[in-house]
C-alpha cells in the first residue's frame, strides 16, 4: 500500500505513507517529516514481537517488555 502525499489522522499527519501485509506481519515504512532520506521500519509479528529497523540499526520489542538493540 502507498499513499503518495499527506494523510491526516486527526492531527497526525503521516507524509507517503507505505505498508505491506504478510501471512505472518505488518511493515510500515515511515519517513521522518524533517528529513525524508531519513526511514524507520516498524515490523509487527502475529507472535506480538516488534522489529525497529532504520538504516543502522535493529531492535527487537516483546510483548511489555523494552526493546533491545540485537
Amino acid at each position: 500500500m502507498l499513499v503518495a502525499g499527506t494523510l491526516d489522522v486527526d492531527g497526525l499527519l503521516l507524509d507517503n505513507l507505505a505498508a505491506r501485509w504478510t501471512d505472518d506481519s505488518l511493515e510500515y515504512l515511515f519517513r521522518m517529516p524533517a528529513d525524508p532520506d531519513t526511514w524507520i521500519i516498524a515490523i509487527l509479528s502475529t507472535d506480538g514481537s516488534v522489529t525497529i529497523k532504520d538504516s543502522k540499526s535493529t531492535w527487537g520489542c516483546s510483548d511489555g517488555q523494552a526493546c533491545a538493540r540485537q
